[in-house]
């Protein structure tokens, strides 16, 4: 055993009886090898929030490094319950004198103790920065290995090994960065993975081998870990016998009765008692004889939970069918998994962490093993990736600043902002204080109870959990200020039953989303086990109802489209229907608290219910509609009226008579097209089928009545390439080219239903005028229909791929929201990445609810937001101020903003727009009829472009053009058999082809040898470039080569047998100038001396006849090139790589050749990227280009520190996960 793993052990056996001053200071002096003080601190001049907190003065206990520059300092608190918002308070107050420390708090009685570390984000010396405080935990009830395993890598003799640097030589923010890495919470999570993953695949396995049924085996591991886990959390709470390690009690329970070897008993007659009748009933039955007494006595005394998890479903039902056993080996391996870990119910927070397994883990490791695959890891088939805490939580209070901000006025936004973006107790009480001042708190009180909010693509529950926390802690506020008394668990279990919404196409993250909203609802539970027993009612609530299965996008039954219609949205409701709609909201909400007088109950009634409901609405709307049919065709077919001139004589017949009838004509065939909508939808909805998930049934209670939709619409849609698109439920094997068609058209059909006057949807035939980009992502379709469930007042807000902002499938959805959005905010982090496991750089956008009636939202202004620090910064009310303060462009250390009026940002993107004066309604109008929209780099020119972007086209615009107005950009080979056309050396050698049929290839730019000018052609491919005959080519070898071909079968491939001649590739010819197709640092382009060919990973470029070669070659590499490259081409990729379409780079703007005069590009060999950017050749090429644009040197000098900047930002993100 190593001297660490010695250690390890040692300390791990020291934490068994972690009690009073004496293990600490062994552990600390002794273990950990900090220099003994013992010192009192003094308090004199605390706060009196810390005054109450401490329960005696804190003690300098040790320090470390130079000076004793690192310290760790103890501080016993007051009471027998460690507070976090207490540890906060002291860690605050202490760091103004302790700057580089460790924290060890422990309750009144020391029998409680964490271990914080107060972890900076940013700078120090930056204004406003917050620190994360994470935590190891260490009491009587945890399992503490992985204390011991973290709390060993901070020992100074650990450090001293790693870096062979003695400690009191080390400053203290090196000691301080090595507590940062042990106490990192991701660690643990990879940790926590790894192993899980390895558990999880052997359960698989397992039941695979006994099932034949790989979907199955998948699906059942994933249920039966989910129940594992799921008591470790219970188990915590005491809840179990008062025993916080019960299942360890129960598994040795068993072992100790004197089951015969082979029996595997356990799982069949010990846990299943526990799974299905222990928490899924009010009680233990007199049947269990063979239990111990105090096993049957805490199994007799348990909550009784409810919900889906422990309740016998289809897959139990096949498990007893396959005949699938668990063994007791099985479990074994299980169980030892699942003691290595300390398990905590409450989640983290931004700022508050803890170094164990919560909930939050759960949800990462589950959308981790999303599909059924053979291969180990297949997140991206489904395109869900993890959304972080930190953006989760910046989104809850964007989402709700502005929901807020929307029914109590403008006027009180920043008093909003102020209260919901508050995370500090001091920050909260100020807040709090202005909002008293203006007597807000009631109104923000009934607001925030009546919120109802959704995530249509909710996996695990993350947007849930958080939208959860952040409610919590506006509502528990609003009630201390009102003097209203309500406990945790009762304000939590009401905004679990009104307020959260959540559908996802796998069952299993619907099961792993209402797991968490259950534990953050048990954390506040806080009764003895005598006390739950005593319930009558379960103590969860049946969240199944607010957390749907199915697809979000595409409901459809009978071969009807189901999804939301805008004309179902306007109908008012009759008296009769009216009543039996809110009182089916009360009966429901008593169902989901389970309320013992609920109507319902189970979820097959209440489904029942709701599509019963449903039917009585649309047969409502039916006969409002038949009767505005009536009415039309009696004005149809009564006699116009005409007016009686003074001299007794009738006026001819005016012309508006006849276009009111039209108007009245067209009106009536729009009504009967909806009442036949109606009709068939009615039709479709047979009582004994059954109804696969459509919101207007699902959720009845928000689309029908007086809220008309959802107040906010929040997530992270999964990210599906369009190539992949295809019907969730058909498993991923058995989805053919025909299936995925026909789902692209339904979801196509969604989006012209959902927004039928923008689309221009002919009311007859349902064909649209204007049509979805057929190579959209998914994500776009989640942007349309998730503004669609929005009410009129509504607020959303996603993140997504940031891909949309600049590329062409992207151009339809910038219109849409241009004129029927208020685009609030775009933000973009050009620091970090959001997506650990995607190779995605992401958006997020705030945004209003539509309204596609009209272009109302042309006037609205639109702030991009470009961070340049973590999102952390962001969660700030005084950030937001001011990036609103912004009027047009303005950028500090913190961010850059651009703001633009929509109108603006339309003529932008406008191929002939009218000139347009802000504020003129008949301008706007002008825009909107006339402009015609062909897109614009949203990201590119307003979250990342430079102040000297701006400089350049304000001032030189005119000497400036596209590259494709100058010359042809084409892509190289692609050739379908590179493994025929390529030859290398040797395969030259022994065909020993004619020379006339061979060419120099060039595959990567990797092969020019850095040279700019390429004038010899000593590369290690040829390319067999032959277009002649098989006649004309005999006796050469050249026809044996081919003929070689085809008894390889190279002719039978589709993309080859298509072509008259397989083997020709109709020569492009050699290019005069080689363009790479993406780059990873600086951009350049090659003049090809030697008649080089090239491979289609490089771009072949071909000046028009009257421009040379040599000019364009100069303008082309100009640092101003790589400037716009990197600003108007495609950054979606999270590799780092910049990667362009020949459309990208045929629009980039260079500096025009004939500016450059008859200079040439010199040839030269290109050095790495830090020399290259301020190499002299360079200065020298920029001289000529940018000062052709009347740029100073110092300004040429600007741009390219501008692109240095972009491209280690670039770069830097991509490492940033």
């Amino acid at each position: 055993m190593t001297a660490h793993k010695e250690r390890q052990e040692r300390i791990f056996g020291l934490l068994q009886d972690f009690q009073g001053e004496r293990p600490l200071k062994t552990l600390v002096w002794q273990e950990l090898e900090y220099d003994r003080v013992d010192r009192s601190l003094s308090t004199r001049g605390v706060s009196q929030d810390v005054e109450e907190a401490l329960f005696e003065a804190p003690v300098l206990l040790a320090e470390a490094g130079e000076d004793g520059g690192f310290q760790v300092i103890s501080v016993r608190l007051r009471h027998d319950r460690l507070s976090r918002a207490q540890e906060r308070a002291v860690v605050n107050w202490l760091l103004r004198s302790h700057p580089y420390a460790l924290f060890v708090f422990s309750n009144r009685k020391q029998t409680r103790w964490h271990f914080v570390n107060a972890h900076t984000t940013e700078s120090e010396a930056s204004h406003g920065s917050r620190r994360t405080l994470r935590r190891i935990s260490v009491r009587p009830s945890d399992r503490l290995r992985t204390a011991a395993e973290r709390l060993a890598q901070i020992a100074l003799g650990r450090f001293e090994e790693r870096t062979g640097k003695s400690p009191r030589e080390c400053t203290p923010l090196e000691i301080r960065s090595y507590h940062d890495r042990a106490f990192s919470v991701e660690a643990v999570t990879r940790s926590f993975y790894e192993d899980y993953l390895a558990v999880f695949e052997d359960l698989k396995a397992d039941m695979r081998s006994q099932s034949g049924d790989e979907r199955w085996a998948h699906k059942y591991a994933l249920l039966f870990l989910s129940r594992c886990m799921f008591i470790r959390f219970v188990q915590k709470k005491g809840w179990l016998g008062g025993d916080t390690q019960f299942m360890d009690t129960f598994w040795h329970a068993y072992l100790d009765a004197g089951q015969q070897e082979g029996e595997d008993d356990f799982f069949p007659r010990w846990l299943s008692v526990l799974f299905f009748e222990v928490f899924n009933g009010p009680g233990l039955s007199e049947e269990h004889a063979y239990f111990p007494a105090d096993i049957r006595r805490a199994l007799r005394n348990a909550p009784y939970l409810n919900g889906g998890l422990f309740r016998p479903g289809d897959l139990d039902e096949d498990r007893r069918s396959y005949g699938a056993k668990i063994t007791d080996e099985r479990y074994r391996r299980i169980f030892s998994f699942l003691e290595q870990y300390n398990f905590t119910i409450a989640e983290d927070r931004p700022l508050d962490q803890e170094v164990a397994v919560d909930p939050e883990m759960i949800g990462k490791v589950y959308e981790s093993l999303v599909n059924v695959s053979s291969d180990a890891d297949k997140r991206g088939e489904a395109g869900i990736f993890y959304t972080p805490r930190t953006e989760i939580d910046l989104m809850c209070r964007l989402s709700l600043a502005d929901y807020l901000t929307s029914h109590l006025g403008e006027g009180h936004r920043d008093t909003v902002e102020a209260i919901v973006f508050a995370l500090e107790p001091d920050e909260k009480q100020q807040a709090d204080k202005k909002a008293s001042s203006k007597r807000l708190w009631t109104q923000i009180r009934s607001l925030l109870k009546e919120v109802a909010s959704v995530d249509p693509a909710c996996g695990a529950g993350s947007f849930l959990v958080g939208m959860l926390h952040v409610l919590d802690d506006l509502l528990r506020r609003a009630n201390e200020t009102l003097g209203i008394n309500e406990s945790a668990y009762d304000r939590r279990k009401r905004i679990i039953g009104r307020s959260l919404y959540g559908v996802d196409v796998m069952e299993w993250a619907a099961s792993v989303a209402e797991l968490r909203l259950w534990l953050s609802l048990l954390v506040h539970v806080d009764r003895s086990p005598d006390q739950l027993h005593r319930r009558t009612e379960p103590l969860l609530p049946n969240v199944s109802s607010k957390i749907r299965s199915g697809d979000a996008l595409v409901q459809e039954v009978g071969g009807i489209n189901l999804g939301l219609r805008s004309d179902r949205r306007k109908h008012d409701l009759s008296s009769e229907v009216h009543a039996e709609v809110q009182s089916f909201k009360t009966e429901k909400r008593k169902y989901v608290r389970n309320d013992p007088t609920a109507k319902y109950s189970g979820p097959d009634e209440l489904r029942d219910a709701e599509v019963e409901l449903f039917k009585h609405i649309l047969r409502d709307g039916l006969s409002e509609l038949e009767s505005e049919i009536e009415r039309l065709e009696r004005r149809i077919s009564e006699p116009q009226a005409r007016q009686m001139r003074l001299d007794g004589s009738t006026a001819p017949e005016d012309s508006r008579g006849h276009l009111r009838e039209e108007e009245w004509k067209e009106e009536k065939e729009k009504l009967k097209s909806q009442a036949t909508q109606i009709q068939e939808t009615l039709g479709a909805l047979h009582p004994d089928d059954s109804i696969p998930f459509v919101w207007d049934i699902a959720f009845i209670e928000v689309f029908s009545g007086e809220r008309q939709g959802f107040d906010v619409v929040i997530g992270n849609p999964p990210y599906v390439r369009q190539e992949n698109i295809a019907d969730p439920i058909i498993p991923s094997g058995e989805i053919t080219r025909a299936d995925k068609k026909e789902y692209k058209e339904n979801l196509a059909q969604t989006v012209y239903q959902a927004f039928p006057n923008y689309f221009g949807v002919n009311a007859a035939t349902g064909e649209p005028e204007i049509q979805v980009d057929k190579k959209s992502d998914l994500y776009i379709y989640f942007y349309y229909y998730g503004l669609r469930l929005l009410n009129e007042s509504g607020t959303f807000c996603f993140i997504t791929s940031n891909t949309w902002l600049d590329v062409n499938y992207g151009k339809e959805l910038k219109e849409f929201l241009l004129h029927h959005v208020h685009v609030k905010y775009v933000i973009d982090n050009q620091r970090k990445r959001s997506f650990t496991d995607a190779d995605v750089n992401t958006v997020v956008t705030l945004f209003s609810a539509p309204d596609d009636s009209e272009s109302w939202a042309l006037s609205e202004k639109t702030r991009f937001v470009m961070l340049n620090t973590s999102f952390d910064k962001a969660l700030s009310g005084r950030f937001w101020a001011d990036v609103r303060r912004v009027e047009h462009r303005d950028s500090n250390p913190q961010r850059r903003v651009f703001t633009a009026t929509q109108a603006e940002l339309l003529k932008r993107g406008s191929s002939a727009p009218q000139e347009i004066e802000n504020g003129q309604p008949e301008t706007l109008h002008s825009l909107s009829q006339n402009a015609t929209y062909e897109g614009d780099k949203w990201r590119g020119k307003y979250l990342k472009a430079p102040d000297v972007y701006w400089k350049i086209l304000e001032r030189a615009s005119d000497k400036l053009c596209r590259l494709g107005d100058v010359a042809t950009v084409r892509r190289g080979y692609t050739t379908g058999a590179n493994t025929f056309f390529y030859l290398d050396r040797e395969d030259v050698e022994e065909w020993q082809i004619e020379n006339r049929f061979l060419a120099p290839l060039l595959k990567s730019p990797r092969e020019t040898n850095k040279q700019l000018v390429l004038q010899e052609c000593d590369f290690k491919y040829q390319v067999f470039d032959c277009d002649r005959s098989k006649e004309k080519l005999k006796g050469t070898q050249a026809l044996e080569y081919i003929r070689w071909g085809e008894a390889q079968g190279f002719h039978e491939r589709r993309t080859l047998a298509e072509r008259s001649r397989w083997w020709s590739l109709r020569s492009h010819g050699p290019p005069p100038i080689i363009s790479p197709c993406s780059i990873s640092d600086l951009y350049r382009a090659h003049v090809n001396e030697c008649g080089v060919r090239v491979d289609k990973r490089l771009y072949e470029v071909r000046p028009a006849d009257d421009w040379s070669t040599g000019a364009l070659a100069l303008s082309l590499n100009s640092t101003l090139t790589s400037l716009f490259l990197e600003l108007l081409t495609r950054t979606g990729l999270g590799e780092g790589l910049l990667d362009m379409t020949v459309y990208e780079l045929e629009d980039c703007p260079i500096v025009h050749p004939e500016n450059v005069g008859g200079a040439r590009l010199k040839d030269r060999r290109i050095k790495t990227y830090k020399k290259e950017i301020n190499a002299e050749e360079r200065i020298e090429t920029d001289e000529v280009a940018l000062g052709a644009l009347g740029l100073t040197a110092s300004e040429q000098q600007e741009v390219r520190d501008a692109v240095e900047t972009l491209v280690d930002r670039r770069r830097a993100k991509a490492r940033s996960v």
